[in-house]
């Protein structure tokens, strides 16, 4: 999914025309970024394929009109990049509302620290920022790009630049988490993490983590589905006694230029795992049946299915 473009080179997509975007003024780059989201839709015609299917089967009416806005808001992210650099205390709130920010200030003063908990939804890295200017200084665990040798070098280049200046506004450095076939770096990334909330930080962890980079996992149901999903987030939780708090970033597809990030309750955990799992994995399916177009997996929905068939 990392390709954008059908003739040109990819770095004409993210180092000339993303960079160009962002100097107009921001309802005429939005528009015309939508405009460009749907060209890649007709570029990545197996995705666009894979994506209405997975709609349709999760019972999802109009999934033609869902995939086309899938795409625009996936354009849209690439193009947030380059907005980071200018937002600031002063006009974050021209691009952003709010919602339960207090609830982060009740976890660093309660003294244990937070797992922000997301996924793939929205704009995860536009969050991040916001946050971090709004005065809450906050981690992620991210893939490991500087160990993803199989990135397109385009794609690559652009997100080390994104990570760059993600981290400055975040005033912290994303937590890398490589694949779970290399179990020592794994285990290095969940002890970080544990070390993080026990100093009282907040780090953000995604739910919808592809197997192949989730060593330790559990399954629960999903979109009508069983499916298989990390388990590190809980057992960093029961370890340190942080709590796990709920939050996501939607774009407003009626204002394209603002975003919404929703901060929620704590998750009341029973100590049970796959109990617990289940209530983390209902609240995220409960947003992304709200907002299917800005869940940016859904073309690798089997991929969490077939992990959970080879469990039996």
């Amino acid at each position: 999914m990392e390709k954008r473009l059908q003739r040109l080179p990819d770095r004409v997509y993210f180092l000339g025309l993303l960079p160009a975007l962002s100097l107009l003024p921001r309802k005429i780059a939005c528009r015309l970024i939508r405009r460009q989201g749907r060209q890649i839709q007709s570029f990545l015609r197996k995705h666009d394929q894979s994506i209405q299917s997975n709609l349709a089967s999760s019972g999802f009416e109009a999934p033609e009109a869902i995939a086309r806005a899938f795409f625009e808001v996936l354009a849209s992210e690439d193009l947030d990049a380059y907005y980071f650099k200018h937002w600031n205390r002063a006009n974050i709130d021209r691009y952003f509302d709010f919602e339960g920010l207090g609830i982060l200030e009740e976890a660093i003063a309660g003294g244990r620290g937070a797992i922000l908990l997301t996924g793939h939804v929205g704009c995860v890295c536009s969050a991040l920022v916001a946050m971090g200017i709004k005065g809450f200084p906050v981690t992620h665990v991210a893939r490991g790009y500087p160990w993803e040798q199989s990135l397109p070098p385009a794609f690559l280049n652009y997100a080390l630049k994104k990570v760059s200046w993600m981290e400055e506004k975040m005033r912290n450095q994303l937590i890398y988490a490589p694949a779970a076939a290399d179990p020592q770096r794994s285990a290095s990334a969940s002890l970080e993490v544990l070390t993080s909330v026990r100093a009282n930080k907040l780090v953000s962890m995604a739910i919808d983590v592809v197997p192949d980079m989730a060593p330790q996992r559990e399954t629960a149901k999903f979109l009508g589905r069983i499916c298989s999903f990390p388990t590190n987030f809980l057992r960093i939780a029961y370890a340190s006694g942080a709590p796990i708090i709920p939050y996501y970033t939607i774009r407003d597809t009626s204002n394209w230029v603002r975003q919404r990030l929703t901060v929620e309750p704590p998750v009341a955990l029973k100590g049970h795992l796959r109990d617990d799992l289940q209530v983390c994995v209902s609240q995220f399916e409960r947003v992304v049946r709200k907002f299917p177009e800005q869940w940016f997996s859904w073309d690798s929905l089997s991929v969490f299915l077939s992990q959970d068939r080879t469990r039996g």
